[in-house]
């Protein structure tokens, strides 16, 4: 993939059909040695498209995204998103997308199946925050019965004193804990997150630790049952995006077809693309095995639930995953995301297949 914009890697077009949507861009790998589009892409691509199918106006905002992979994605053909409207209220909208390519033969094959929930926001329009504020309120409990929310377990107030991706790895190389070819495997696994995503190394992660399961070494968490270790990251969008905060502005279109987007639909669309990341091969990573060790080791199903109506992905984000379930062939892992403030923004989970490599040993407790 040579363009680095997230918003063109994902970007669309019109066709004649007023709900099919053509992708402009080519998928792009990422968190896979094979040559596989990063399920990322798929997902992204399907928010744009549901998200030209409503109007941009109304104060609407995203509360779940689920779905289901259906068969793994070319790189070398854009994705068809045909959109399917399921409700339209005052309350609520919600659309349903197949993604599609074209195959080798010609036909259209289906890739992923996304469903997009919006939810009327009242109380996150600009002029509802400026009051929130001016009054002393936090915006997420007003008009709210409840309001409560889990505390992220590394600090969030930290982020600027710790090293970006290239810093870390050039520390480890120079210690000698590295052979820099893994270093090579290691980097092309992340090009496309690292094109889009500026990071921060958090101390005690094991996934950078032992390179994603790539360096046989000890890790600060080996004490630690399996169920008890953690992955904790910081990243943020490098692309500009407009902010999600109560005011609906557009994105520019291009001579060549690419539809303006709404900052809510693009901060959307950003932020699922990025909580698909990690959770397919995390368990192996954790348990301190590598892709090698896997047959399989792919995304079957996702849900993702946002927390917040107002975020923005240009500000820094603290993910921790963690492992739940093993066994019969798949994995069941899970994630949340929280801003600098310690909000938690959104939560992900996903279900994966994960079969032994051939010659591989049963399964590591």
């Amino acid at each position: 993939m040579g363009d680095t914009s997230l918003l063109r890697l994902i970007g669309v077009r019109k066709t004649n059909d007023p709900w099919v949507f053509e992708g402009v861009s080519l998928p792009g790998r990422a968190g896979n040695l094979q040559p596989i589009a990063y399920g990322g892409c798929a997902v992204g691509t399907a928010i744009i498209s549901a998200g030209h199918t409503f109007s941009p106006e109304a104060r609407l905002v995203p509360y779940s995204v689920v779905g289901q992979f259906l068969g793994p994605a070319s790189l070398s053909q854009p994705f068809v998103c045909y959109v399917t409207p399921m409700r339209d209220t005052r309350t609520f909208v919600t659309r349903h997308v197949i993604v599609k390519q074209r195959s080798k033969k010609g036909d259209l094959r289906s890739v992923l199946a996304l469903t997009l929930d919006m939810i009327a926001s009242p109380n996150s329009t600009k002029a509802a925050l400026e009051k929130s504020r001016a009054e002393n309120k936090h915006p997420a409990a007003v008009n709210s019965v409840l309001h409560y929310q889990p505390k992220p377990r590394k600090p969030t107030n930290n982020v600027e004193q710790l090293m970006d991706p290239d810093t870390y790895v050039a520390m480890r190389i120079e210690r000698g804990e590295v052979d820099e070819s893994v270093v090579g495997i290691y980097q092309d696994f992340l090009d496309l997150w690292s094109k889009l995503f500026e990071g921060r190394v958090v101390e005690d992660n094991i996934l950078s630790e032992n390179f994603m399961g790539m360096l046989n070494t000890d890790t600060s968490q080996d004490g630690l049952p399996l169920l008890e270790r953690r992955s904790w990251d910081w990243f943020r969008a490098r692309e500009p995006l407009s902010k999600n905060n109560g005011s609906e502005t557009m994105s520019e279109a291009s001579p060549d077809g690419l539809l303006p987007v709404s900052n809510t639909i693009a901060q959307t669309a950003c932020l699922a693309l990025a909580m698909d990341g990690m959770l397919a091969f995390m368990p192996l990573s954790m348990a301190k095995l590598n892709l090698a060790a896997a047959s399989a080791a792919s995304s079957m199903d996702f849900a993702l639930r946002l927390h917040s109506d107002v975020f923005d992905m240009n500000a820094w984000h603290l993910r921790e995953a963690r492992p739940v379930a093993a066994g019969w062939q798949r994995t069941f892992t899970e994630a949340m995301l929280y801003d600098e403030e310690g909000t938690l923004i959104a939560s992900a989970s996903q279900q994966c297949v994960l079969r032994p490599a051939e010659g591989e040993p049963n399964a590591k407790m």
